[in-house]
């Protein structure tokens, strides 16, 4: 007979604890499980930094659906409630930019229309975020983003923030978020 075989062989036994604990731990309920606890650690966490960002001032004079400009051509920086990653208080990213039309387009979703304007002394990226709310401020109904990559100084471009999201009646668009970063190279 081998040795293999036999049931009092140090290997075998070794061998039938490992497989005893690994069939252990495919057992174990998937919640349990690293690859489902992480991400779920991590969806929480995103979900949780979302929710605390969110929200606005509504001190930052909105843009009314149709076009109507009911203030939302200058920003006016820190006054606003806008947010900016910038610590640039003499020139602050929020005053490059401006919202002139808030409509919904052709298939019926929210967009926001304006300018950006490089106001600062070297060529930047800007990241522009804009909420489409309820005229009074009370309903978000969707978000819009922007980017621009090396907007020279003094240089101006158009702006162009779609929600992806039907218009359901009357909004406005309000910028809650622009920063400007030293655009690369």
């Amino acid at each position: 007979m081998s040795q293999s075989n036999d049931p009092g062989n140090y290997a075998s036994s070794k061998a039938d604890a490992k497989a005893a604990k690994a069939r252990a731990k495919a057992m174990r309920p998937w919640f349990k499980k690293k690859r489902f606890l992480l991400p779920l650690a991590l969806l929480v966490i995103i979900g949780l930094s979302v929710a605390a960002s969110s929200g606005g001032s509504d001190e930052d004079p909105p843009v009314a659906a149709g076009g109507e400009d009911t203030g939302g051509e200058d920003t006016g920086g820190e006054d606003t409630g806008v947010r900016s990653s910038s610590g640039n208080e003499e020139n602050p990213p929020a005053d490059d930019v401006s919202v002139t039309s808030c409509e919904a387009d052709d298939v019926g979703f929210m967009v926001a229309k304006g300018t950006v304007t490089n106001n600062s002394s070297e060529a930047s990226d800007y990241i522009i975020e804009i909420a489409f709310e309820s005229s009074d401020g009370a309903t978000q109904y969707g978000t819009g983003s922007a980017f621009v990559s090396g907007l020279e100084p003094g240089q101006n471009t158009p702006l162009d923030a779609n929600s992806l999201t039907e218009a359901g009646g009357e909004f406005v668009c309000r910028i809650t978020e622009v920063d400007r970063f030293a655009a690369a190279g």
